[in-house]
Parts: C-alpha cells; structure tokens; sequence
C-alpha cells in the first residue's frame, strides 16, 4: 500500500489534520489510539507535532481548537515547552533581562513587557509567533 515509510507518516499527518479540520474529539481520540496501538507511542507524538506545526503555519482555527480540546497532548504539552524556551533564548539573545524584562507566572505563561512582545513578534518564525497568546502575557511591570 504504502511504498515507504515517508508515505505512512504523510498519510498519518494528514489523516490526523482532516479529523480536526472536522473538530470532531472523538475521531480525533479513535485516530489516536490507533495509531498509537498500531504504530507506537513515540510514532504518533512525531505525527502530532508535526501537525501541530503544520497547522500553526496553515490553520490558526483549526490549531486553536486542538490546543483548546487536547490540552493533555503530550505533543502539545512539548510544543508549549519548546515554544517558550525559544522565546526565553530569543529574548535574551537580544539584550533583555529575565527577571527584569520578563519572567514566568505561576501558571508558567511567560510574563513580558510590551517591547519584548514587540520584539517576539518581529523575531520569531510564523508557527511559533501564532502560539504566543497560549504562552504570553503582557505586563505592566
């Protein structure tokens, strides 16, 4: 069917993405198990990230639901992670100071003044700049 492995995620990645085009949970759950069953755990969190990067530069509705719907993703939980370590890096690679600058809430959403935003906003690349909402603030001090 599948002529090489390369084709199989593809199919997967896509498959997944047009479940939660359909924002359909349970689809999107029947899917998962699945392919976890079928494939592994590990295949399926890259087939997860993968769409979840690929909606980020495709689809902000359609990622907004699943981020609002699988919060409990590990995939998603991974994406979040990496997302605010490259805000964290990118911010202090351009001269801001954490603690000053910006810092964490006990939540974990990354605490910024509004010129760190700004810079966020023109540094960081189109997928990980439509997450920012899920991982920002913007604050007074």
């Amino acid at each position: 069917m599948y002529r090489t492995s390369a084709e199989m995620f593809d199919f997967s990645c896509r498959l997944i993405i047009r479940a939660l085009k359909k924002q359909n949970k349970t689809l999107v759950e029947s899917y998962r198990k699945t392919l976890s069953a079928l494939a592994g755990f590990d295949y399926t969190t890259e087939i997860f990230t993968t769409v979840l990067m690929e909606l980020s530069e495709t689809d902000s509705q359609t990622l907004e639901w699943t981020l609002n719907n699988f919060y409990d993703l590990e995939t998603h939980l991974d994406l979040l992670e990496e997302v605010k370590d490259l805000i964290c890096l990118t911010l202090s690679a351009q001269g801001f100071i954490p603690g000053e600058d910006f810092s964490a809430d006990w939540t974990g959403k990354i605490l910024v003044k509004e010129s760190a935003y700004t810079c966020l906003e023109e540094s960081l690349p189109p997928p990980y700049r439509s997450l920012l909402p899920k991982v920002v603030q913007l604050t007074d001090n």
